[in-house]
């Protein structure tokens, strides 16, 4: 990086070397840094070459590469710098035997045949300027282009230098200037004890998720389920289910074993297994390569306190042969979620389904959902809910009875 004083050491820099090849093919002429003038005015020679900086821009590639300034006790960690394009006008002299013209060639053969400021050439400059900018200890080396000016764009450029007429011109690009503020910064703590950890990054993959249990049976709030893929064994395996992290129960390279955390809403839930890195001492891991995220279904169950199912059938309308009106209230594990969709499903003996209830969407979780029963049949049916398309277990009793079931007076 270097100081404000960057940007007139380059002048100074480009100016040495365009005198040194000027002088060695044209005797006699010389180099100037001004603003252009007449020749024989204003200091600009009748024979040799002026050098003006006309414009400065933004070096489009360096804008990004800042890190950031400071800690998060308000320490600078790093000066602000500011990247540069320097544009320049070389301008060309001397009628005399073609002067101007014989300038023209040496100096834009020398600028492509070497086009970068090299160390040795800054700190020759710096020496006999009196600057110290520190651009030769910049990384990144100073480096001149040409800068293809379209004759309207050169009119325009000489037509604000007032009564001044065109010289033999090209324009050339010298970046990037790298212009760093000068403020204290705070260093980062020595390293006092070097560590290099190896460690195989092995991306798992996961193709199903069931139940421990039996793969057959639907997956339940707080089961243990068996996640089935490759490469799932590690030193520092995590799985994250529902965005939960997860400590598996066992480990091995083709399964694991997780008990599922509470909290979890009935529905379709992702899951992902995490290969992490120990590094350090002691060992602590650092995030490693994951897996897809894979779905799985968790089903709802219909609460049971005490051992009878959490159904309640109240406010029942008709009688006799008259379809039946009630308000049936089920009790969920687990609670129906903030905006989640549910519906009571009333089945016949043969298993399929008579009437569909939707109930109301709820911006608050429920442990309990109301359900508005219309038109119903006296009898006894079977009682399913199903949550965002996973439903409640449909079993029989002692005597083939359903259960749950919904029994309507």
């Amino acid at each position: 990086m270097s100081t404000f004083q960057a940007i007139a050491t380059v002048t100074a820099t480009l100016r040495q070397r365009l005198l040194e090849v000027a002088q060695a093919d044209v005797p006699g002429s010389a180099v100037t840094a001004l603003r252009p003038a007449e020749p024989g005015g204003g200091g600009i020679p009748s024979l040799g070459v002026n050098l003006f900086l006309f414009a400065a821009h933004v070096n489009p590639a360096h804008r990004n590469r800042e890190l950031p300034l400071r800690r998060a006790g308000g320490e600078a960690v790093s000066r602000p710098m500011v990247p540069l394009d320097l544009d320049y006008l070389i301008s060309f002299y001397g009628e005399q035997n073609g002067g101007a013209q014989l300038l023209l060639g040496s100096v834009m053969r020398d600028l492509h045949a070497a086009p970068v400021l090299t160390n040795a050439m800054i700190t020759a400059a710096e020496g006999a300027s009196g600057l110290a900018s520190g651009l030769a200890d910049q990384a990144e080396r100073v480096r001149l282009t040409p800068l293809p000016l379209p004759l309207e764009e050169m009119a325009k450029l000489w037509s604000v230098f007032f009564q001044t007429s065109y010289a033999l011109s090209v324009a050339y690009r010298a970046g990037p200037v790298l212009l760093e503020a000068e403020l204290p910064t705070v260093a980062a703590p020595p390293v006092t004890l070097p560590q290099l950890t190896t460690a195989p990054l092995l991306r798992p993959a996961v193709t199903t998720v069931e139940n421990a249990a039996d793969p057959a049976a639907p997956i339940a709030p707080g089961s243990q389920i068996a996640v089935v893929g490759e490469r799932l064994a590690g030193p520092a395996v995590r799985a994250e289910v529902g965005g939960v992290e997860v400590a598996p129960d066992a480990v091995a390279e083709r399964r694991l074993l997780l008990t599922l955390p509470p909290g979890l809403p009935a529905g379709p839930v992702g899951l992902r297994v995490r290969q992490d890195v120990l590094v350090g001492d002691p060992p602590s891991p650092r995030r490693g390569e994951a897996s897809r995220l894979v779905p799985f279904v968790l089903h709802p169950a219909v609460a049971r306190p005490g051992g009878a199912f959490a159904v309640a059938v109240t406010e029942v309308s008709g009688t006799g042969a008259a379809p039946r009106n009630a308000t049936v209230t089920v009790g969920l594990v687990p609670p129906l979620a903030p905006g989640q969709r549910a519906s009571l499903e009333l089945l016949e003996a043969s298993g399929a389904v008579r009437h569909v209830f939707p109930a109301p969407l709820r911006a608050e979780a429920a442990g309990s959902v109301a359900f508005a029963v219309r038109g119903v049949v006296a009898g006894t049916y079977g009682l399913r809910v199903r949550v965002e398309g996973a439903e409640t277990p449909l079993g029989e009793d002692a005597a083939g009875e359903p259960e749950p079931r919904l029994v309507l007076p």
